[in-house]
């Protein structure tokens, strides 16, 4: 097990990615996307806007895959080990 600490810490730093990103989802969303974009129709937010969300979702896509990559691989090598 101690052989995967490096496998085990990387799966963690991606989920902790993901769901930083997500939180800045509905951050972004909630208030920044309908007071600045909609309610105050501020034309340089809504310019960047897409940029953002995209920035956003790719992290988010990011932090997912190497959380998920690095927990399988933990598991599938202990498993591994076992038989």
């Amino acid at each position: 097990v101690r052989r995967y600490k490096l496998a085990f810490a990387l799966a963690i730093v991606g989920v902790i990615i993901a769901s930083a990103a997500e939180a800045v989802i509905y951050k972004f969303i909630g208030p920044s996307l309908v007071d600045r974009g909609i309610i105050e129709k501020s034309h340089e937010f809504l310019k960047l806007a897409p940029v953002y969300i995209l920035t956003i979702f790719l992290v988010r896509g990011f932090g997912d895959f190497v959380g998920k990559y690095f927990m399988a691989y933990v598991g599938r090598n202990i498993v591994k080990d076992q038989r």
